[in-house]
């Protein structure tokens, strides 16, 4: 069963010793900064359905088809390379997609609510949001057939959750009654390339453009979200 979801891009160019890429996107695709991308092998045929192997986040516009962009997260052994390609679900080319969130939002699992953290990245990849289930447990906004995906926190059944229940289902039915397409706040986060703070250390050589080899000196990478 495979979805509709088409890569975006692709890397052009990488340097892992300094831990940039180039895609070739810009500013005629209204490419903005600090977009994420989720990284896939060139072999990528159903971006939704395709395993990650890393994620970029645009820094820098250099062209009507090129941006320089920072490697947020990779595997040593499987790195980021030129010709894979980029994936963004909140993200299209010359055109905002709308969203919904519905259940209690807990990206980090300690119970907090973050449902405006994960607002906040929906604004920050260029993306609208339409309808929103407050912690309070009152719908905010409305979602419509333009809605694309409609976003699904922790299940309302727990006792403690008990607020978010009535909201939940009324919006799961409107999804469904719409068309709107349902994923996982798991799946969304992972999509977008949101990654923990974390620190990594690693070794890695680099290239340049024009294809000549490069040292291969010692980096450390600190990462935040």
């Amino acid at each position: 069963n495979p979805s509709s979801e088409i890569a975006d891009g692709q890397i052009t160019y990488v340097n892992q010793a300094t831990q940039t890429a180039w895609i070739d996107l810009g500013e005629a695709d209204s490419l903005r900064r600090k977009l994420t991308f989720s990284v896939f092998d060139s072999a990528l045929s159903d971006a939704a359905k395709a395993e990650k192997k890393g994620s970029v986040e645009v820094t820098r516009l250099l062209g009507d088809h090129i941006a320089e962009a920072k490697i947020t997260s990779d595997d040593p052994k499987n790195p980021i390379l030129p010709g894979d390609r980029i994936y963004s679900q909140v993200w299209q080319r010359g055109k905002a997609l709308r969203f919904g969130l519905t259940g209690f939002i807990d990206i980090d699992g300690d119970g907090v609510s973050d449902l405006q953290r994960v607002k906040d990245l929906i604004a920050l990849n260029g993306a609208i949001l339409d309808v929103s289930l407050e912690e309070d447990g009152k719908i905010d906004g409305e979602m419509t057939v333009d809605t694309r995906y409609l976003v699904l926190g922790e299940s309302p059944d727990q006792p403690s959750k008990a607020i978010f229940r009535d909201g939940y289902q009324q919006m799961s039915r409107e999804a469904n009654n719409l068309g709107v397409e349902t994923i996982s706040l798991a799946d969304f986060l992972n999509r977008i390339g949101y990654k923990p703070a974390e620190e990594t250390v690693r070794f890695s050589g680099g290239s340049s453009p024009l294809g000549a080899a490069g040292g291969a000196p010692r980096s450390f990478r600190f990462r935040t979200p």
